[in-house]
């Protein structure tokens, strides 16, 4: 058997007393309570997204709906004209970046691939809450939830 240093254990129990790291960039998740689009918007986005040749991914979709469309045209296609790898602050300014603070420091593809992943998770969430409120027997009760 191998005695290993006291000291080794010490640092193991000081790290896990520590407090966990607060999240961010890829961790954080956006506040997205009351952005559901009406379907009409929807389609108004994919459209205008079509006519700038940006393919309406549920990321570019997400980031119009949440952020706005002019930021979403912006981002989603930028790459066209320019490298995705530029940091976003290339791309917009301070006010424009206030809107969404968890992309600075990324690059462009960071950013839109953040947002995609997003996106996923608000489809996940959409769905999930779907199928509970599914589970409501009570018409009356269920109509209730869907409004909350």
């Amino acid at each position: 058997m191998v005695a290993l240093p006291a000291m080794l254990f010490g640092s193991v129990r000081d790290s896990m007393k520590a407090p966990p790291a607060e999240p961010t960039g890829a961790d954080v998740y956006l506040d997205t309570s009351g952005t559901d689009p009406n379907p009409e918007a929807m389609e108004g986005f994919k459209e205008r997204f079509r006519d700038s040749n940006i393919t309406p991914t549920p990321g570019a979709m997400f980031t119009a709906t949440v952020i706005g469309e002019d930021f979403a045209t912006k981002l989603f296609s930028a790459d066209q004209f320019g490298d995705p790898n530029a940091p976003v602050e290339d791309v917009f300014d301070e006010k424009e970046l206030a809107k969404i603070p968890e992309i600075e420091g990324m690059t462009l593809a960071q950013a839109k691939r953040w947002l995609e992943r997003q996106a996923t998770v608000k489809a996940s969430d959409l769905a999930e809450r779907a199928r509970l409120l599914e589970l409501i027997e009570n018409p009356d009760v269920r109509k209730a939830a869907e409004k909350a």
